[in-house]
């Protein structure tokens, strides 16, 4: 069988999808010695929307074509409307539909038109969480027989770190006190970090805490309103935006942070909640969407509407020493319970269902 993977979003600055391909196109190429593998890129990095649909919906269709592909994985969204033998498409989540009003006119169309069209064409669906599929047979109508959940996991990479000296260096590096509040993610408003610093806010005039809040992920177009109302709050002094951080700091910030808070209105998965339980912090996270189905019983579940409820979390981690520790071992445990062979493996299952169809 000949399969190709468009690995388009492994290239460039790093998000989930890309980390999502990445992990998965390795464990593949690992575990199956069958089949064989094509991996499709147009190169350069990051791509704007138009560029991504003319990548998705003319370039792939034309090297399925001369390369006489067999199967076509789509693991970012959009698959092309013109496909191969088989086609079998990832669905992450449907932000772009649920929170419409985040978008340009171009990626709208994208979302409302150009998506719903190109999926209900795929042969099979995978999703990252039960959520998602609800969402995918809410949003798009497709049957639920026709979509398989398979669960992300955390990189390798991402693991409890005890040397003192490496945590020190990376405090030191970005310039980060000893004790923070670690929160990862694009800064859009999905993320809830209006509500996220004022629950900071309001922990801080209530509690003599010393610590700050860091916030590491690209600074979104939601930037500058997050940063006005940090100015606004007088807490400048006490949050701090480190931008993108690439994966070997990540994981030494995940290890050294007192917490880490996803205060996320919507997610397909949320991985950074996985990947920090891996390094042993504590969590306090959305109680909406898939957060929930992630985290369990390893973490504190709020609500994200209610900044009395994200403070309530975070404070009860920060000043609850047994249970600080009770939820580093239970994150540690949950984690381990996710691997990406497991979920390569199950993609794989799937592929092979597809072909004998």
């Amino acid at each position: 069988m000949r399969i190709a993977i468009d690995i388009q979003s492994t290239l460039g600055n790093k998000t989930g999808i890309g980390y999502y391909t990445d992990n998965l196109v390795e464990q593949l190429l690992k575990l199956d010695k069958q089949n064989e593998y094509f991996l499709f890129n147009c190169g350069g990095g990051d791509l704007r929307t138009h560029k991504r649909v003319l990548w998705e919906q003319f370039h792939i269709p034309v090297k399925s074509f001369l390369d006489k592909i067999d199967l076509l994985h789509s693991p970012g969204f959009s698959p092309p409307v013109l496909k191969p033998r088989k086609l079998i498409c990832t669905v992450h989540d449907l932000i772009g539909m649920i929170f419409p009003q985040n978008l340009g006119s171009v990626s709208r169309f994208y979302w409302s038109k150009l998506l719903p069209y190109a999926v209900s064409r795929a042969d099979a669906i995978i999703a990252d969480s039960e959520c998602t599929k609800n969402d995918i047979i809410k949003y798009l109508n497709v049957k639920p027989e026709n979509i398989r959940v398979i669960y992300l996991a955390a990189d390798d990479s991402f693991k409890v770190v005890s040397d003192i000296s490496l945590l020190s260096g990376v405090r030191q590096k970005y310039k980060i006190p000893a004790n923070f509040i670690l929160s990862v993610g694009t800064i859009e408003p999905r993320k809830n970090y209006d509500r996220l610093i004022m629950a900071f806010k309001r922990l801080k005039d209530t509690e003599s805490l010393p610590h700050i809040m860091v916030i590491a992920g690209k600074k979104g177009w939601a930037y500058n309103g997050v940063r006005e109302l940090v100015n606004k709050l007088g807490i400048e002094s006490d949050v701090m935006f480190l931008d993108y951080v690439d994966d070997d700091d990540l994981v030494m910030l995940y290890n050294a942070s007192s917490l880490f808070i996803m205060p996320s209105l919507y997610e397909g998965f949320g991985l950074p909640v996985l990947e920090a339980m891996a390094c042993g912090v504590p969590v306090v996270a959305s109680n909406v969407s898939s957060i929930p189905e992630v985290v369990k019983d390893a973490g504190i579940l709020v609500d994200p509407y209610d900044t009395d409820s994200i403070c309530e979390g975070m404070l009860k981690v920060l000043t609850d020493s047994e249970l600080h520790e009770a939820l580093q071992a239970k994150s540690i445990k949950r984690a381990a319970s996710f691997s990406w062979e497991k979920t390569a493996r199950s993609v794989l299952s799937e592929y092979e269902s597809l072909m004998a169809c």
